[in-house]
Parts: C-alpha cells; sequence; structure tokens
C-alpha cells in the first residue's frame, strides 16, 4: 500500500481578518496545524500512528529515532 498522496504546499484561510496556515496531510488529506514534515516539504503526516507506518512500511529505517537522527523528517507547528 503507497501511502504518498500528492505534496502539499502552504495553503492558508482567512477568517475575521486572521489568516491561518496549515498543511495537508498527505496520508488523510485533513488539514494540519501541527506533524510530521518528510524531506523538507515533500509529504506531510499529522500523527504519530501514521507516520510510524509509513516509517516502517514505506522507507528503510527501524524506528522514529533512526529516521530523525538522519534528518528524514522533523515536526513543527504552524500558526493557526
Amino acid at each position: 500500500m503507497n501511502l504518498i498522496k500528492k505534496s502539499s504546499l502552504p495553503c492558508s484561510d482567512q477568517n475575521k481578518n486572521k489568516l491561518a496556515v496549515y498543511r495537508i496531510c498527505s496520508v488523510t488529506g485533513k488539514k494540519m496545524h501541527k506533524g510530521y514534515c518528510i524531506l523538507n516539504g515533500e509529504m506531510y503526516i499529522k500523527n504519530d500512528s501514521i507516520m510510524l507506518k509509513h516509517i516502517i512500511d514505506e522507507t528503510d529505517y527501524n524506528s522514529f529515532k533512526e529516521a530523525y537522527d538522519d534528518e528524514y523528517y522533523y515536526y513543527t507547528e504552524w500558526e493557526e
């Protein structure tokens, strides 16, 4: 099963003169204001369980730590 969908660019919503920045989860297609950025933006993943499945099933890494140490991903938050 291939979990990778089309990469997403930063998106924004205009709500009461406030700009909300978010990404789209590459797996679920849902908005995310925080989560995992993979390979500097090639892919975004919203939560831990999907990220772990991605690491184990779709990469050669054996753990979160191994992937993080190799700079495969980082966790971040975008302003709401």
